[in-house]
């Protein structure tokens, strides 16, 4: 992945090289989410404020978590083997259904679930060093040579010192008898009387993009799974092809119940499962009965499953090189011959589609089960 070109905006007043070498040296996830838990804090802030921002290192453990949630539980990525982010994460008790874990509401839901166990989940362990590491690249000077065990103290005694001329981002206060930050007023103004704070979020998740690509190098679309979806695409156009076909042939059936789809309403099931694809692409895309969908969800189909996958798939491309126009076809088929790495004009050869979805879809769900995704679903009614 390519490392991030756009520079954070300068300033006069503030260390702007060393905001930019924060996550110079990571090995685990802990400053990518205290950073990005911060800047989210902040964002919550009125921007004509006068008075200083102060946050809770506890409401930073929730928010960080709450960025964690959705890697770890819905996409399945790892954070690293020294990171214990994912430990903490799977011992929330908390499992909403995907259309709730995809809504603001199922956010808030989850945040509260965070704070309430928190304790429980060994949430706030997560902070022995990350508030103080974070501020290092401040203080490179005065760290050099000093024992890793003093330098909690050292730093937590040079943010207050130097907080009005070396300006790092915030001290340690302790406000209404918790531990917490306080944000030195110049960088509350260059991120948000300034309306740098888009830029600069938008530069730290791609780090976090790219810290993730370097422990998960064969997930796809990284990118897309670093926050939750609270959104997802609506599927008219792939539910509209998928119409036509069943028009022209009342034969198909639900690959996993084995009833006839024609005359009835359908569902599209992501073969592969959203979560681990992140797109909806009509190759992945087959028409299935509600109560199967509902059944599969997040799950991985059972290998005999694939080949009645695939036989589907070709025979809608028969049909659709029939009964759509030419602007239509080429839609269509666009996305099978990138993804299935194919010559558009063998898209109609079933031998070829067949041998190009088995080199596709094999290696993809056994990575999928490797990140641990429930594999082997089968439809029992």
């Amino acid at each position: 992945m390519n490392t991030y070109h756009t520079k954070l905006p300068e300033s006069a007043k503030l260390d702007i090289r060393a905001l930019s070498r924060l996550f110079k040296s990571t090995s685990t996830s802990y400053k990518f989410l205290f950073f990005l838990a911060m800047l989210n804090k902040l964002q919550a802030t009125p921007q004509d404020t006068e008075q200083p921002v102060v946050m809770s290192l506890q409401d930073l453990a929730v928010e960080m978590a709450l960025l964690s949630w959705y890697p770890i539980k819905f996409y399945k990525l790892s954070f690293g083997w020294q990171d214990q982010m994912a430990t903490v994460i799977n011992r929330l008790d908390f499992d909403p259904s995907l259309k709730a874990a995809t809504s603001a509401q199922g956010q808030r839901q989850l945040r509260e679930s965070i704070r309430q166990q928190a304790k429980s989940i060994g949430l706030y362990t997560l902070l022995r060093f990350v508030p103080y590491r974070l501020q290092s690249v401040f203080f490179v000077e005065e760290l050099k040579g000093l024992p890793e065990k003093q330098k909690n103290n050292r730093i937590s005694d040079l943010a207050t010192q130097y907080g009005s001329d070396k300006a790092p981002l915030y001290q340690f206060v302790n406000h209404q008898q918790a531990p917490s930050i306080e944000m030195h007023p110049r960088w509350v103004k260059y991120l948000l009387q300034d309306s740098n704070i888009s830029i600069v979020k938008e530069w730290a998740l791609w780090e976090w993009v790219n810290y993730l690509q370097r422990r998960n190098p064969n997930t796809p679309a990284i990118v897309n799974k670093v926050l939750p979806p609270i959104k997802r695409s609506a599927l008219n156009k792939q539910t509209h092809f998928w119409k036509q076909v069943l028009q022209q042939d009342t034969t198909l059936r639900c690959i996993y119940s084995g009833e006839k789809l024609a005359n009835q309403a359908f569902s599209l099931d992501h073969f592969l499962p959203w979560t681990f694809v992140c797109h909806d692409q009509i190759w992945n895309l087959c028409p299935v009965t509600p109560s199967s969908n509902s059944s599969k969800g997040n799950r991985l189909p059972a290998n005999e499953y694939m080949d009645a996958f695939i036989q589907q798939q070709t025979q809608a491309l028969g049909i659709g090189s029939k009964v759509l126009s030419t602007k239509e076809w080429l839609q269509v088929v666009e996305p099978y011959a990138i993804d299935l790495r194919l010559d558009p004009e063998l898209l109609l050869d079933e031998s070829a589609v067949y041998e190009a979805y088995r080199g596709v879809l094999t290696p993809m769900l056994a990575l999928a089960e490797q990140t641990g995704f429930e594999a082997g679903w089968s439809y029992d009614g």
